[in-house]
């Protein structure tokens, strides 16, 4: 018995069918999406201002796939910049503290402030390889030692900033 294999034009016809299922379900809510419409819609209006021919100017699809890309890198780029934004955790919130109390601190004074607030609510224990603390949501933290000194200079520079702002 042969082995029957399947039509070509019927593979053909319906991968056609899907993929114009999906481009209406995109222009749909391309369409829907108010901001997406009308940066289409100024783009398009561009063109027609501008005096490009009829014939090369765009489709409304194509205006809306251009509207959709811009928005798809704009949230990709506040995303990766909110990703990049520097937070304090609760050891360089207290670091800023002991700063804001003595600008002149040094390392050294600092080390010895932070032992003294061992067993407290946020240093757990301070050796001289690391320091232990805990996060926001009481996770256990640790910070080198070796790393004081640049957590200390950040601190002086945030500190300087708010007194001259």
């Amino acid at each position: 018995m042969p082995l029957e294999l399947p039509n070509p034009s019927e593979i053909i016809n319906q991968a056609n069918a899907e993929f114009w299922i999906e481009q209406k379900t995109k222009m749909q809510s391309r369409v829907e999406d108010e901001q997406l419409r009308d940066q289409a819609m100024a783009e398009l209006e561009n063109e027609r201002l501008r005096g490009v021919p009829l014939k090369n100017q765009q489709t409304l699809e194509a205006a809306l796939q251009g509207a959709a890309n811009f928005k798809a890198n704009v949230i990709s780029g506040q995303a990766s910049k909110a990703a990049k934004a520097q937070r304090s955790d609760r050891l360089q919130t207290l670091i800023l503290k002991a700063v804001e109390n003595d600008a002149t601190i040094t390392r050294h004074r600092l080390l010895q402030y932070l032992r003294r607030q061992a067993d407290g609510d946020v240093i757990e224990y301070v050796d001289g390889v690391s320091i232990g603390f805990t996060d926001e949501s009481g996770r256990p933290m640790s910070a080198k030692v070796s790393g004081l000194k640049d957590r200390l200079s950040r601190a002086k520079q945030k500190n300087s900033l708010a007194l001259a702002g």
